[in-house]
């Protein structure tokens, strides 16, 4: 290759990665502007979070949710963008796609991969048709996937070219796996196998650098935290954060099993997720062998990619709930199945196999359905709602918010202002609460009938939700006359 063409080559990779990632998030994302909404309750939770902090609200404390800060401040950057639609996070789905296949366009180029876009094309397709994109996009899953994949590739970068770890690249991977952790701390199981691995390896190449590297990735992760807590402390809702992220979610699911019943759970899981997300698990599943075999004279890069994998798969689930978008992760270990099937095959052969392999995938989206629908259960409610009174409040009661709030430019005056996961009795009081204080006009259900007798039924309409067909009911408090 000559030089003009090494220093072109990036580009040129940017270009068809760029547009990939852009074909792939268009057509699969519900929070494209092919589609009319999003209506995956986590995704309008987020973004409702995000669209509150513009307007005033403090998360945790005005408006709850469990998830880590940084994720509420990127949905706040998609609210900027726009607060009446997923444009802005669309965005952020086509940037973070994007710079995943960068990084691992990157590291087939460490291991000298022939031909490797047809293949790349292929784990995008994998990733956006899978179930565990079918929510609609935008999971905390998704967007850290190109933080991983960084770190992977940083590593293997260091640990092939028998190179010691720079202040640099200890910083930067103490960073990212910040970042990590201040959206879902359960996902930093992929930083403690990394870690694992690499002071196995940093020790064995130069111990001189070990506790250097340990304290520089350290202090990489410590200025994010650092930063956060001070801005909740300067806000005056530190204890909410704490509380809400570290406390209810370390005690939201009991230790109802002991450890080795958890570890059996967590294996038969495997073929759950193989069941929900067969092609994901197979493509990762062989790309992680691939890898352990691709290495099988690099025994360091090949405690990276076990220690990595073990690591986040069995901290990922050791509260024993398996959803189909937590695998999501894992398509990270498919890339090392490229290497050796690019040896094995030519251009022309993996361009017909990854294209025939992303029609199947593609057949198999149910996201694609939903492509030039219009009309909605929110639509209806909503413009029932302003048609009488354009500034009535209203509130999801026994119910996800799955785009009610956005349809209308609501911001919710409660804080409990959608139903979650592992709900307590004191949630749900705090809502009646609220409902009575505030005088909350209208009241949104899911597959519940309200029993509250200053709240009149005047809509009930049929929509889909997750594949399945939900009863939606609209009440009106009754008039004090």
């Amino acid at each position: 290759m000559t030089i003009r063409k090494q220093k072109n080559e990036p580009r040129e990779a940017a270009a068809v990665l760029l547009l990939t990632a852009f074909l792939c998030i268009t057509v699969f994302s519900r929070s494209s502007f092919l589609y009319e909404q999003n209506p995956w309750s986590d995704a309008n939770i987020f973004l409702t979070i995000g669209r509150g902090m513009l307007k005033g609200k403090q998360m945790y404390t005005d408006l709850f949710d469990h998830k880590g800060p940084l994720l509420y401040v990127l949905y706040a950057a998609a609210a900027m963008i726009s607060d009446h639609s997923f444009i802005g996070v669309y965005l952020i789905e086509l940037i973070c796609l994007f710079w995943f296949l960068q990084e691992c366009w990157k590291t087939l180029k460490l291991l000298h991969t022939e031909h490797p876009f047809p293949g790349l094309f292929l784990i995008a397709m994998v990733i956006v048709t899978a179930k565990a994109f079918s929510f609609g996009g935008g999971s905390v899953e998704e967007l850290s996937l190109p933080l991983l994949m960084h770190c992977l590739y940083l590593s293997l970068k260091r640990i092939l070219a028998e190179e010691s770890f720079s202040k640099k690249d200890c910083f930067m991977i103490g960073i990212l796996a910040s970042a990590v952790f201040l959206m879902k701390f359960t996902l930093c199981g992929f930083f403690a196998g990394l870690a694992a691995a690499l002071i196995l390896y940093q020790a064995e190449q130069n111990r001189s650098r070990l506790l250097p590297c340990i304290m520089e990735a350290l202090a990489g992760f410590l200025v994010p935290v650092l930063i956060t807590v001070l801005l909740f402390a300067l806000h005056g809702n530190l204890s909410d954060f704490l509380e809400v992220y570290f406390g209810y979610n370390l005690n939201q699911y009991p230790a109802s099993a002991g450890i080795l019943t958890r570890i059996y759970r967590m294996a038969r899981a495997y073929f759950f997720y193989l069941k929900n997300n067969p092609v994901l698990i197979l493509f990762s599943t062989i790309g992680l062998f691939a890898g352990i075999h691709e290495f099988h004279q690099k025994p360091e890069a090949r405690n990276l990619l076990i220690l990595t994998f073990l690591c986040w798969y069995f901290i990922s689930f050791i509260g024993n709930i398996f959803i189909a978008y937590y695998i999501l992760p894992m398509i990270c270990f498919s890339v090392f199945l490229l290497p050796s099937a690019s040896r094995k095959m030519n251009l022309k052969v993996m361009i017909s196999l990854s294209a025939g392999l992303s029609v199947l995938c593609a057949y198999g989206s149910s996201n694609l359905r939903a492509i030039g629908r219009h009309g909605s259960v929110q639509q209806d409610f909503v413009t029932l709602i302003q048609s009488d009174d354009p500034g009535a409040s209203y509130l999801m009661l026994e119910g996800y918010d799955q785009g009610f709030y956005l349809q209308g430019g609501e911001i919710p005056a409660c804080r409990y202002f959608s139903a979650i996961n592992s709900e307590t009795e004191e949630m749900k009081q705090e809502r009646l609460r609220c409902i009575e204080e505030k005088q909350i006009r209208y009241l949104i259900s899911m597959d519940h009938e309200l029993d509250l007798p200053g709240y009149d039924l005047i809509a009930q309409e049929t929509g889909e939700y997750d594949g399945i067909d939900r009863v939606y009911r609209l009440y009106e408090r009754k008039s004090s006359k």
